[in-house]
């Protein structure tokens, strides 16, 4: 090979180099430009619809006094039914600050009305805006001073529909 042509040859590749390398980066970005680039690339993750958060969710503890009872509720989680209606899972711990009881029960006011969905640890009933919890024979008797930690309920209810902490 004659000098000419090594040095033709070398001429060639180094400005081929760069050429190559553009073309190169260029496919990339074609590339990642039909394929959605790297930040909208399909998911298989299911999508899931975002829903803003009843005021019920806002909420966080409510506590509401009776007749020498104090029920102190929270808000364990709202999700959405259909519609404007939302089911919201509480858990709540019944004390009583008044007289013995033999057997107690204490009616929850809603701002609106509610169904009862499930509960545990008492019996319930839902008319209206009032949800009225009873105690079972296990844990109907409260003495003054005593509590009951950590029973949950399920109601479903139009997204604003609030525990009333003064009914």
């Amino acid at each position: 090979m004659s000098t000419a042509s090594s040095s033709l040859s070398t001429r060639a590749v180094a400005l081929a180099r760069p050429l190559c390398a553009s073309l190169a980066a260029l496919g990339l970005a074609l590339c990642l430009g039909a394929c959605g680039g790297p930040q909208q690339q399909a998911s298989t993750e299911p999508q899931t619809e975002v829903v803003d958060l009843p005021p019920a969710a806002k909420a966080g503890t409510v506590t509401v006094e009776q007749n020498g009872l104090v029920l102190t509720a929270k808000l364990l989680s709202a999700q959405p039914a259909d519609g404007q209606d939302f089911t919201f899972d509480y858990q709540f711990t019944i004390r009583n600050d008044g007289d013995d009881l033999q057997e107690w029960s204490f009616d929850i006011p809603f701002t609106k009305p509610v169904t009862f969905l499930s509960g545990e640890n008492a019996d319930y009933v839902a008319n209206g805006n009032v949800l009225t919890v009873r105690g079972r024979a296990y844990n109907s008797l409260l003495p003054n001073g005593s509590e009951f930690k950590g029973m949950t309920f399920k109601v479903r209810a139009d997204g604003n529909a609030v525990i009333a902490p003064h009914a």
